[in-house]
């Protein structure tokens, strides 16, 4: 830029030195009169003042220019490091949060979850990948807390050495000397098999409570692992309530094969996401889905296992253009509840089930062009019903296969209903 600079200002030079001659040779010349003259030199001296602060106009314009110049290619540089610098950070952060959640405390753990969590708010590129892997921890192996019971001590047999028992008896019951030696030989055999018996469960009851404590140091850790996963279900829950500070509505979150006793994810919204539940195992303990509302989203229950005592709550759960799903899952002995859901254009399937000894029930629901299907289901000692129907219109419900062969099906339809838009009834073996 200087050389620049130095050429533009050597060139003025010349332009006013060349001017200023031919001015002066003009005043200079023999009978130039001395107006001429004086006016010449005024001339000189306008001229001068132009190209003086021409030049500085344009030695002012040339550093503007190459100092925006400069700072337009100073600027990418500096985002790009900034940016570089960030996912140096944010790499940083997701490694001890990963680290943290593998740690063997329950406080490493716990704050493992909430890096991880705190992670996925601020790294927007990332968060899906941050998510996964929260559904990870859940998906990795998991027994249910067992308490292990206190053991019992044995009981003495409370029989007395034949010696004690036979002194005090007259020779009169034992008329010879052999049968008194085998009423004793009898006795003595019964004391101590009785006896052995005795050792044997003292030594087991002695066993158990030396095991007590490894037994015991396994239920706590369990219950431990209970907590860490609830906390991560009440993350997942706060970031997919309706009010979040930053909603998590739109991701996917996959427990694919995993193990619960419990869950609430009450209040959660999707819109577009997914939660899958596929192949899972499902113990004792609330299912909760109370208010839920699903927008173009999905929640899926495909082939999985729902054992004793395991319930479903869906009350006031809405879905538009969505589907829930249990398509060939197995229920023993649990239930499955929708009080007062609406749905629209969305469609609930449990095709290709076994239900035993369970209950599929919805209260009040109201259909808009959606679809109920059970094709291909088995009910032993089971029931699907619906009661009290507020709205049907444009659905169905597809029943094409199902077998009750211990139950009842039965769906009932609001008065303004067109029959056909139910399908026909279940079919028995």
């Amino acid at each position: 830029m200087l050389v620049h600079i130095m050429l533009m200002v050597g060139i003025a030079l010349i332009v006013v030195s060349v001017s200023l001659l031919a001015i002066w040779l003009i005043a200079d010349r023999p009978g130039a009169p001395a107006l001429t003259a004086r006016i010449a030199l005024l001339d000189m001296v306008r001229i001068s003042l132009l190209v003086a602060g021409g030049i500085g106009g344009i030695v002012a314009l040339v550093v503007a220019y190459r100092k925006q110049d400069l700072g337009e290619r100073a600027e990418p540089r500096e985002v790009a490091a900034h940016r570089r610098e960030e996912s140096k950070l944010f790499t940083e952060r997701f490694a001890s949060a990963s680290e943290q959640l593998g740690g063997s405390s329950i406080m490493v753990r716990l704050a493992g979850v909430y890096a991880m969590s705190n992670l996925a708010d601020d790294w927007i590129e990332k968060r899906q990948m941050c998510i996964d892997v929260l559904c990870a921890y859940i998906r990795k192996r998991y027994e249910t807390p067992k308490f292990p019971g206190t053991p019992v001590p044995p009981q003495h047999h409370g029989r007395v050495h034949p010696k004690e028992k036979l002194k005090y008896q007259t020779l009169s019951l034992f008329p010879n000397k052999n049968t008194r030696d085998q009423a004793f030989d009898a006795e003595l055999g019964l004391y101590e098999a009785a006896n052995a018996e005795f050792e044997r469960a003292k030594e087991q009851y002695q066993e158990s409570v030396k095991q007590l404590d490894a037994r015991m140091e396994v239920y706590h850790q369990a219950l431990e692992e209970r907590e860490v996963r609830a906390t991560v279900f009440r993350v997942v829950r706060d970031h997919l309530a309706h009010d979040a500070e930053i909603p998590w509505h739109t991701h996917s979150f996959d427990f694919t094969g995993a193990t619960f006793d419990g869950l609430d994810l009450s209040g959660i919204v999707l819109d577009g996401g997914q939660i899958r539940f596929s192949k899972s195992v499902f113990h004792s303990g609330e299912i909760d889905l109370t208010g839920m509302n699903l927008r173009k989203a999905s929640v899926l229950f495909d082939l999985s296992v729902f054992n004793h005592g395991c319930s479903i709550a869906a009350t006031d759960a809405q879905l538009v253009e969505s589907l829930i799903s249990f398509n060939s899952s197995v229920f023993n002995s649990a239930s499955v509840r929708f009080g007062q859901p609406f749905f629209t254009d969305s469609a609930v399937s449990v095709n290709g089930s076994v239900l035993n000894d369970s209950q599929l029930r919805f209260e009040q629901p109201a259909f808009k062009s959606s679809t109920f299907s059970v094709t291909g289901t088995v009910l032993n000692d089971s029931s699907i019903t619906a009661s009290d129907t507020l709205d049907f219109t444009d659905s169905q419900v597809n029943v094409d296969g199902l077998h009750v062969r211990s139950g009842a099906f039965s769906w009932n339809l609001p008065d303004q209903t067109d029959p056909q838009d139910a399908t026909a009834g279940p079919s028995s073996p």
